[in-house]
C-alpha cells in the first residue's frame, strides 16, 4: 500500500514538475533566447527580464498541468477553484525550487558583453552572471579570475569584464600579447589559427592557451603586436588584460602608452558563469548556458575540430610550473596610483 502511494506521489510530481520544466526549456531555447535584445529594454536588465518571463511561463504551464490532471479525475466537479488550486501548487513548487537554487548557488547579477576584448570566449551580446564581491589589499582577486568593474575615471575600456593578471607588488610586462610577471614568463601553448568574421569586425590571429596559477584560459594574439614597459602594480590595484590581446583596451593602454592598474574599489564582482551565449543577432547557443566561461568558443560555419584537438593536446602537455615567483615587498610606485585614475 505504501509503495503504491509513493509511486503515485512520484508520478504526480513528475507530471507537475518535469513536464512543465521541459516545455519551459523548449520555450526558452526556441523563442525567448532568440528574441531580439531590443524587446527587453536596457541591456543590464535583459537577463532578469528573461528569467522573470521564464518563471511566469513555468508557473502557467504547471497550473495547466495540475488543472488537466484534476479534470481527468473529477470532470463533473471541475471549476475555477481547481485552476486556483493548480496555480497555488505551481507557485509553491516555483518558490521551493527558487529557495533551493538560492541556497546552492550564490546570488548574482547579470552583465551583457559589449565588445570584442574578451574573444575568443566572450562575444558581444553574451550574458554573464556576476557574483558581487568586495576585494581589498588583504583579500585581492585571484590571478586569472574574470572580474566585472566600473570604469575608472578618464578610462574608456573596450570591455568592463577583464582578466586579472597581476596583483599588487607584481612587476608585469607585456610583449606582443605575451605576459611576464616578476621576470617569469607565463607559460603558453599554441592551439591553432583563429579566424572570426562578423558585423562587428574581423579577427585573424593565433589561439593561445595560457596557464596562470590554477587557471587555464584561451587568448587570441595577432602577430607582431606591440610591447609595453614593465609596470609595478600599486597596493590596492590589480593589472587586468582582455583575452583578445590585440584589440582589448585594458591596463596596457588606459594611460596612453603607459600601463596602469585597476583600483580594487572599482571591481563589482567576479564572473561566475554564462547565462546566454550569442551566435548571432537571432541565434543562441543554449548548450553553453550555466557553464563557466573556460574553453567555450563559437565559430559558426567553421570546422573547429583542429582547434579542439589543439586544446586537448595543450592540456595533456601542461607545464609543471604555473605560479610566478613570490614578491618580497609591496612598494607602490610614486608616479601611478589608484587616486590618479
Amino acid at each position: 500500500m505504501f509503495a503504491r502511494r509513493a509511486l503515485s506521489v512520484v508520478l504526480g510530481l513528475g507530471w507537475s514538475l518535469a513536464v512543465p520544466a521541459m516545455l519551459t526549456l523548449c520555450f526558452y531555447e526556441h523563442v525567448l533566447a532568440r528574441t531580439p535584445s531590443a524587446w527587453f529594454g536596457a541591456t543590464d536588465s535583459e537577463a532578469q527580464r528573461r528569467m522573470l518571463i521564464t518563471v511566469v511561463v513555468f508557473v502557467l504551464l504547471a497550473s495547466l498541468v495540475v488543472y488537466w490532471r484534476s479534470a481527468r479525475r473529477q470532470p463533473a466537479t471541475l471549476s475555477a477553484r481547481h485552476f486556483a488550486m493548480g496555480l497555488g501548487a505551481a507557485l509553491a513548487i516555483t518558490g521551493a525550487l527558487s529557495l533551493a537554487v538560492s541556497r546552492l548557488l550564490p546570488f548574482g547579477e547579470s552583465y551583457r558583453v559589449r565588445g570584442l576584448g574578451m574573444l575568443p570566449t566572450l562575444k558581444t551580446g553574451d550574458e554573464l552572471r556576476v557574483v558581487p564581491r568586495r576585494f581589498s589589499a588583504m583579500k585581492p582577486p585571484l590571478r586569472g579570475e574574470l572580474v566585472q568593474f566600473e570604469s575608472p575615471q578618464r578610462v574608456n575600456p573596450s570591455e568592463n569584464v577583464l582578466r586579472v593578471i597581476g596583483l599588487q607588488g607584481d612587476r608585469v610586462e607585456v610583449r606582443a600579447g605575451f605576459v611576464a610577471i616578476n621576470g617569469w614568463q607565463v607559460p603558453t601553448c599554441d592551439v591553432g589559427r583563429y579566424f572570426r568574421w562578423g558585423s562587428d569586425g574581423e579577427t585573424n590571429a593565433r589561439m593561445i592557451l595560457e596557464f596562470l596559477d590554477d587557471r587555464v584560459y584561451l587568448t587570441v594574439h595577432e602577430p607582431l603586436g606591440p610591447g609595453y614597459p614593465e609596470f609595478l602594480v600599486p597596493v590596492g590595484e590589480v593589472f587586468v588584460l582582455g583575452d583578445n590581446r590585440s584589440q582589448a583596451r585594458d591596463s596596457r593602454t588606459w594611460r596612453g602608452e603607459q600601463p596602469s592598474g585597476l583600483p580594487l574599489s572599482a571591481i563589482r564582482g567576479s564572473v561566475d558563469r554564462l547565462l546566454l551565449s550569442k551566435l548571432s543577432a537571432d541565434q543562441v547557443d543554449t548548450t553553453a548556458t550555466g557553464k563557466p566561461p573556460e574553453f567555450l568558443f563559437n565559430l559558426p560555419g567553421q570546422d573547429v575540430v583542429e582547434l579542439e584537438q589543439g586544446i586537448k593536446a595543450c592540456l595533456k602537455d601542461r607545464p609543471a610550473l604555473t605560479h610566478p615567483p613570490r614578491v618580497e615587498s609591496l612598494v607602490p610606485p610614486a608616479s601611478v596610483s589608484a587616486a590618479s585614475l
